[in-house]
C-alpha cells in the first residue's frame, strides 16, 4: 500500500509577529497528525513571498535545522501565487495549507483529513464563520454577503468562501487549476470547486483567533475584487444564474404588464392611445428578456464546447428547451417571424410607397417591427448556436 504523504504549505509575507509560533505549532502537529491518522509522513513548507522584515530570517532558522522547506524569493508575488509555489514543490498526495498570522490552529489538519476520507471529498475546508470565531465584525458582514451570492449562484450551502485554511486531494487541486496569485485565491478555489463536475466539497468549524500583525488584506479593494470576482466566476461557470433567470424574468414581468392590453382587446376590439407606453414596455422588455435568455444560451454552449459535454438542446430534460435550444428550431423561428411582420405590414408599406402615408393603426406597424425584432434576434442567435454546434461535431 502506498504510504500517504500530507504536505501544509504556509504562506508568510511580513509576519514576523507570528511566524516562529506558526512553525511551532506546525512542527508539533506534525507528530500528532501522523499518530492520530493513517498519513504516514507531513511535509512542512514555509514560502516566504518576498517580505521586507524577519519573516525569511526566522524561518530559515528552523529550515537549517531541517524543521522545515523554505522557499523564498525576493519579490512579492501573491497570496496565491506563495501557496502555488508551494504545491508545486510538494511531494504529498494531499495538499493543504493555511495562514501564517496565528489565527489558525494547524492540529485542525487531523480533522480536515478525517472528514475528506470519510466524506470522499476533494477539499475540506476550515470554516470561521460561526458564534465562537474571532474574524473581525467586517470581515465576517463581507464574508457572509459574497457567502449568500455564491449560494445563490451556484445553489450551494458554504458558509465560509475565503477560509484559509484548506485540505485537498493532489488531483483535486490540478483539477482546478489555474488559480490566480492574489488573495482572491480562495474564493476562486471555492467558484471552481462549486463549477467542477463530481467536485464534493465539505466544511467543518474551525477555531479562528485574533491575527498577530497587520493584515494585508484591504477591505475596499480587496472586497471589490472578491466581488468581481465572483460575478466573472458566475458569467463563466453558471450563466444561467445571470442571463437566464434575469431575461425569465423580463418576460414574466412583460406577460404581467401586457395581460391589462389583452384583456381590454377582448372586450371592446380596440386598444386606446393612453395604453401606447404600457405596450411600448412591454415590447421592450419582451426583447431585452429573450436576448439575454439567448445569450444565455450561447455561453452555456460555449462552456459545453470548450469542456467537450453535451449542448443545451443535447442533454436538457426539458422538452420545451431541448426544442427553443436547438440552432435549426431557433433559426427557422426567426425566419417566420421575420417573414410574418413582412406579411403584418405588407399594405401598410405598399400605401406608404404609394401616397408617402399609413392610414392603418400604429398597432400594426408596432407589431411587425417587434416581430422582425424578435425574429432578427433568433435567427441571428440560432446561427451563432449552430456555428458552436458544427465546430463540437468536429473535436
Amino acid at each position: 500500500m502506498k504510504a500517504k504523504v500530507l504536505s501544509i504549505v504556509v504562506p508568510a509575507y511580513n509576519e514576523e509577529e507570528a511566524i516562529k509560533s506558526t512553525i511551532e505549532r506546525m512542527i508539533k502537529a506534525k507528530e500528532k497528525i501522523v499518530k492520530a491518522t493513517d498519513i504516514s509522513d507531513v511535509e512542512l513548507i514555509v514560502v516566504n513571498d518576498g517580505s521586507r522584515d524577519s519573516t525569511p530570517a526566522i524561518a530559515g532558522e528552523y529550515a537549517s535545522r531541517g524543521a522545515i522547506k523554505l522557499i523564498s524569493y525576493e519579490k512579492n508575488k501573491g497570496y496565491g501565487a506563495a501557496i502555488k509555489e508551494g504545491f508545486a514543490s510538494a511531494k504529498g498526495d494531499y495538499l493543504g495549507f493555511f495562514d501564517a498570522d496565528g489565527t489558525c490552529d494547524p492540529d485542525f489538519f487531523i480533522d480536515l483529513y478525517r472528514t475528506l476520507e470519510e466524506k470522499g471529498a476533494g477539499i475540506s475546508i476550515g470554516s470561521r464563520m460561526h458564534k465562537d470565531s474571532k474574524m473581525p465584525p467586517v470581515r465576517r458582514i463581507g464574508n457572509g454577503i459574497y457567502v449568500r451570492l455564491i449560494n445563490i449562484l451556484w445553489r450551494t450551502k458554504i458558509t465560509d468562501s475565503a477560509s484559509g485554511m484548506r485540505l485537498l486531494r493532489r488531483e483535486a487541486f490540478e483539477t482546478i487549476c489555474p488559480l490566480p496569485d492574489g488573495l482572491h485565491f480562495t474564493p476562486v478555489m471555492t467558484c471552481k470547486a462549486l463549477s467542477t463536475d463530481n467536485m464534493k466539497i465539505v466544511e467543518l468549524p474551525m477555531s479562528y483567533s485574533e491575527r498577530k500583525g497587520r493584515s494585508k488584506l484591504s477591505i475596499i479593494k480587496d472586497g471589490y475584487r472578491f466581488l468581481m470576482m465572483i460575478f466573472e466566476m458566475g458569467f463563466s461557470y453558471r450563466p444561467f444564474a445571470f442571463f437566464g433567470t434575469i431575461g425569465m424574468f423580463f418576460m414574466a414581468a412583460a406577460a404581467a404588464y401586457g395581460i391589462p392590453v389583452v384583456w381590454y382587446y377582448a372586450l371592446n376590439r380596440e386598444i386606446p392611445e393612453y395604453m401606447i407606453y404600457r405596450i411600448i414596455a412591454v415590447v421592450a422588455a419582451v426583447i431585452v428578456g429573450s436576448i439575454l435568455f439567448f445569450i444565455n444560451l450561447i455561453m452555456q454552449d460555449f462552456i459545453a464546447y470548450a469542456k467537450n459535454k453535451d449542448l443545451v438542446f443535447e442533454k436538457s430534460k426539458n422538452r420545451v428547451l431541448r426544442g427553443v435550444a436547438k440552432p435549426e428550431n431557433m433559426m427557422a423561428a426567426g425566419a417566420i417571424f421575420m417573414f410574418l411582420s413582412v406579411l403584418f405590414n405588407m399594405n401598410s408599406l405598399f400605401e406608404y410607397l404609394a401616397t408617402g402615408r399609413i392610414s392603418q393603426h400604429w398597432i400594426h406597424t408596432m407589431t411587425g417591427a417587434f416581430l422582425f425584432i424578435e425574429g432578427t434576434i433568433m435567427f441571428v442567435f440560432g446561427v451563432a448556436l449552430h456555428i458552436i454546434h458544427v465546430y463540437k461535431k468536429k473535436i
